[in-house]
């Protein structure tokens, strides 16, 4: 049996092009067209999934944030910070689980108050407990809060 010259392999695909029809040709250039568009559509509908996803995710944030401040507000509309300890009002924060654990149990998520950057009350679990008098990690907010005095919701990575 003969093997076939490289040259012949190569020139495989130019000579079954060049057997099939004009008719035959459309065809695949429509299906190459068609594949192409459904593929650009396809992109299109991602990136505006992913878009309205981020906002009403973004929006669900601002909503749980106005849940959280009411919550506080319920313990005193009055912040000050005596020495290691913060209060709302009357009410000292520091260690005040029933609220943190309120807002999660309303609206889910994590919910912690810092003094500064330390955690003085939340609802993050870590094996010895809560994680109650840690500071908030480099990252995200940490940058937001205190390098450019503004707010955030999102993850800290």
């Amino acid at each position: 049996m003969a093997v076939p010259s490289l040259r012949s392999v190569l020139l495989l695909p130019a000579n079954l092009y060049a057997r099939i029809s004009i008719g035959g040709r459309l065809s695949i250039a429509a299906i190459v067209f068609a594949a192409l568009a459904l593929c650009a559509s396809l992109a299109v509908t991602v990136r505006d999934a992913e878009a309205e996803l981020h906002r009403q995710g973004m929006a669900r944030l601002d909503a749980n944030m106005r849940v959280a401040w009411e919550m506080l507000r319920m313990r005193g509309t009055e912040y000050r910070v005596e020495g290691d300890r913060m209060y709302a009002g009357d009410k000292l924060l520091n260690g005040d689980y029933d609220t943190v654990d309120k807002i999660k149990a309303s609206v889910g998520g994590v919910a912690t108050v810092f003094m500064g950057d330390l955690r003085i009350t939340t609802n993050i679990q870590t094996p010895t407990g809560r994680a109650v008098g840690t500071k908030l990690a480099p990252g995200k907010a940490y940058d937001a809060v205190f390098k450019e005095n503004r707010a955030y919701r999102g993850p800290n990575i």
